[in-house]
């Protein structure tokens, strides 16, 4: 876990966002399972909606992709990480601001 206030200012200077480093570098640190807002957030003891904010970004840059609900229309939304060369850089810089 990355939580060091010069990470967070770094991540909110690049991503306007300063939970984006941390959240970017435990989805790698899971290599490719796909996991839920919830699992994120527990891992990373931060906020879920923090972490939803992180997540939506990445979704809306093809970064990451929605899987279907488990166990139905309410259940929890699952995301997998789209592997490839801009998810390997953003993993590569994430790693850099530690």
């Amino acid at each position: 876990m990355v939580d060091s206030p010069q990470v967070r200012q770094l991540s909110s200077a690049l991503f306007n966002n300063d939970k984006m480093v941390e959240v970017v570098l435990e989805l790698d640190r899971w290599g490719g399972v796909p996991l839920t807002t919830r699992e994120l957030a527990r891992s990373l003891r931060i906020n879920d909606d923090l972490v939803k904010k992180v997540l939506i970004r990445l979704v809306l840059a093809g970064l990451l992709k929605e899987l279907p609900r488990i166990g139905g229309p309410r259940g929890p939304l699952p995301y997998a990480v789209q592997e490839g060369h801009t998810w390997s850089a953003l993993v590569k810089l994430a790693a850099s601001l530690r």
